[in-house]
């Protein structure tokens, strides 16, 4: 099975740390990080998700 953009983009940030948020405080480990159609939704690891809206992921070239 062919991995897809999110599932690239997931390995890659998994498990890095988070420094900040701007202007917010949050930061910690990612623990995953999965896409539907309106956000991004990144999970830390001390259970704070974080939905980034508008974040287009596309599949192919540009």
């Amino acid at each position: 099975m062919k991995a897809t953009t999110i599932d690239i983009l997931a390995t890659k940030i998994c498990g890095k740390r988070i420094l900040s948020v701007e202007p917010s405080q949050w930061s910690g480990e990612v623990k995953s990080l999965t896409k539907n159609q309106d956000f991004v939704s990144i999970s830390l690891e001390d259970g704070t998700v974080l939905e980034v809206g508008q974040v287009f992921i596309r599949e192919g070239r540009p």
